[in-house]
């Protein structure tokens, strides 16, 4: 459908500007400008009716690493995914065709292995997870993932700083 238009629009350009084997009148040079128009009009349909076909042909891409968004709140944001919190605290998720949401913290301290808190398998109030009760001074990353309809899954980190 797409190259249908393409293919109107260059033929009206293509009448507008007259044949390449037309006559212009001696010394306006009309013919020279024709030609190099059409040849312009002639690479740049070219172009994209090859964009137009590699597109088309291409799969659908899945989504990003990074499709889920996620948000903190109440907290404090120290930039990028580093947060600051200070009580109890809402991670909420969002992304399209959720499944099931699973949270799970580990603190700073490396030799301590992630613990799944919480997994979320019901969409309807929202995907999401409420720390009531973060130890204070706590330091970690607090692990996303999220699986997908489709059976896929991603997953994302935040950092956390509960304060004293």
């Amino acid at each position: 459908m797409k190259l249908k238009w393409l293919a109107l629009a260059l033929s009206l350009a293509l009448t507008a500007c007259g044949s390449a084997d037309s006559a212009a009148p001696p010394g306006a040079g009309a013919s020279a400008q024709q030609t190099a128009l059409m040849e312009q009009i002639v690479a740049t349909a070219t172009a994209l009716r090859l964009t137009a076909e590699v597109s088309e042909a291409l799969p659908a891409t899945p989504p990003p690493p990074d499709a889920i968004q996620l948000s903190v709140t109440p907290a404090q944001s120290l930039g990028g995914t580093d947060f600051q919190v200070s009580g109890p605290f809402t991670i909420a998720a969002s992304a399209p065709n959720l499944v099931r949401v699973e949270f799970y913290t580990q603190p700073s301290d490396a030799s301590v292995a992630p613990a799944l808190e919480f997994a979320d398998e019901d969409g309807g109030d929202g995907w999401g997870w409420t720390w009531a009760a973060p130890p204070a001074g706590w330091f970690g990353r607090v692990w996303v993932i999220a699986y997908y309809s489709d059976e896929s899954s991603t997953s994302s980190e935040l950092f956390i700083t509960v304060a004293p």
